[in-house]
């Protein structure tokens, strides 16, 4: 049996609450023009959409999401060579809350927001002019703090008054973006000729800890270079830069569960005297999901007088899981089934994916998605793409109780795709980023209303017989007598 005295705990603990979990789809589209230096256009290849990490502001009962889609265009000019354009749209959103009017706003809310690209399209509509479409999906979570507080009335007897608590757990949700983070690297002895295509860059976040004033989190920047020789000739260079970067955070718990979300939000490379100088910036998106105990009042009543209690389920999250992986995927297709070109070669492949379910079993969860694939490839002199779609599937450890919401993202650590005989051969390490809460409903005393005051008689006995739900407490409540009595003596109450 759990219960206090007047005054014994704090009497207005605090709660989180969920106040937005949403899907936000949108599309941003832009009309552009190539820079006199760029050749013209013959045909698009691929577009790479790179979405940076929001901006998020949170105003008149709303979560408003402002962000940057930066573009690397792959494209054959006039020529017949292969080059890159690089552009940028914005975006944006707003999402509404609910139940804003029930937290404390000096609490603060925590606003969690992770933006993919479902897809983008391309249109020429001349040899310097296209337009590009990118469908744009933004899972929006936001998080207060509220008190959980006991109206009371009518109590003439506040000494009299026993209340009866139960302990669990409340989730703090945090997060905090770092800074641009710039990593190096000098490539030597490419030869005089080398002409750099494209530069693409993918994060590893391996580990990250906590420190005093933020997090430190360690990894690899993976870097893939495609390079085009006076002779026509194309190849593929990868580089892994080390990444080391700190987070500024004033975290409400040190030692949390935490998971780190990179993005390349730059990639500048240039071509001097035989050697390329590569730099790349970083930015770091941190989140943590803890548990804080939570102690609060669901019953009460008093020794003195009446009672009329009344009571609040309120449904609260919980942390099932913050952290990092990584893992292998290896797929063999037949060419025929992708109606692969005939004698082509791959000169690249393009990775992207993304989870659109999650299930428990036993103590793992499944993330269930798609990878897709696309592959730059070479006939002749003549360059083409084709695009491969895969199931994905990763496990993570999990718990007891099942996720109602997850946010999880996968990008490219390294892919390898080769030709064998009449197969494809596609392995790749992917990174991810991923965390799950649940929901725990808890009931609350909220309004208590205190009546008549009790007359008794000098003596009395009386016998009862407690049913299969009754406890120490619901006894003392039901006869207003001490639930110390019912403690100490139970063998004589029950029988």
């Amino acid at each position: 049996m759990n219960y206090m005295e007047e005054n014994e705990m704090e009497m207005r603990p605090m709660v989180t609450l969920s106040l937005c979990d949403r899907t936000l789809h949108t599309e941003v589209s832009g009309d552009y023009t190539l820079p006199d230096y760029q050749p013209e256009i013959r045909r698009i290849l691929h577009v790479i959409p790179t979405v940076l990490p929001p901006a998020k502001y949170v105003g008149n009962g709303n979560v408003e999401l402002n962000g940057t889609v930066d573009y690397q265009v792959f494209y054959v000019g006039g020529d017949g060579g292969m080059y890159t354009l690089s552009l940028s749209s914005e975006y944006g959103g707003q999402i509404p809350m609910e139940a804003a009017d029930r937290v404390d706003l000096n609490e603060g809310i925590t606003v969690f927001a992770t933006t993919v690209s479902e897809g983008t399209t391309t249109r020429v509509s001349g040899p310097r002019k296209l337009n590009v479409r990118c469908r744009l999906c933004s899972r929006v979570r936001a998080y207060g703090r509220m008190p959980l507080e006991v109206r009371e009335s009518g109590c003439e007897h506040p000494s009299a008054v026993r209340r009866h608590v139960t302990e669990g757990a409340s989730m703090v949700a945090s997060g905090s973006v770092s800074e641009g983070i710039i990593c190096r690297e000098e490539i030597m002895n490419v030869g005089e000729d080398a002409r750099v295509i494209s530069a693409v860059a993918d994060v590893f976040v391996e580990d990250c800890r906590w420190q005093a004033g933020g997090l430190r989190a360690v990894g690899e920047v993976c870097l893939r270079l495609m390079i085009a020789r006076e002779n026509g000739s194309v190849e593929t260079m990868t580089r892994k830069l080390p990444l080391e970067g700190e987070i500024e955070w004033d975290s409400p718990m040190a030692d949390a569960p935490c998971c780190v979300r990179g993005t390349a939000s730059e990639v500048e490379v240039q071509v001097e005297e035989g050697r390329i100088l590569c730099e790349v910036t970083v930015l770091l998106e941190a989140r943590s999901l803890g548990g804080m105990p939570l102690t609060y009042v669901d019953d009460a009543y008093s020794l003195e007088q009446e009672c009329d209690c009344r009571y609040t389920e309120h449904q609260i999250p919980v942390s099932l899981g913050c952290e990092n992986g990584n893992f292998s995927q290896s797929e063999r297709i037949p060419l025929s089934e992708i109606n692969f070109p005939e004698d082509a070669n791959v000169i690249d492949a393009f990775g992207s994916a993304w989870f659109e379910e999650c299930h428990q079993n036993e103590e793992q969860y499944l993330l269930n998605g798609k990878s897709r694939y696309v592959l730059l490839c070479e006939r002749e002199g003549e360059y083409s793409t084709l695009e491969v779609n895969l199931p994905l599937r990763y496990e993570m450890s999990g718990g007891e109780l099942t996720p109602e919401s997850f946010d999880a993202t996968a990008s490219v650590i390294g892919c390898r795709v080769r030709i064998e005989g009449e197969t494809l051969c596609v392995d790749t390490e992917w990174s991810v980023v991923a965390d799950f809460v649940g929901i725990q409903p808890i009931t609350v005393l909220s309004e208590v209303n205190f009546g008549e005051v009790l007359t008794r008689s000098r003596s009395c006995m009386t016998v009862y017989y407690p049913s299969a739900e009754d406890t120490a407490w619901t006894v003392a409540k039901k006869y207003h007598v001490s639930p110390e009595k019912i403690a100490e003596n139970a063998s004589y109450y029950f029988f």
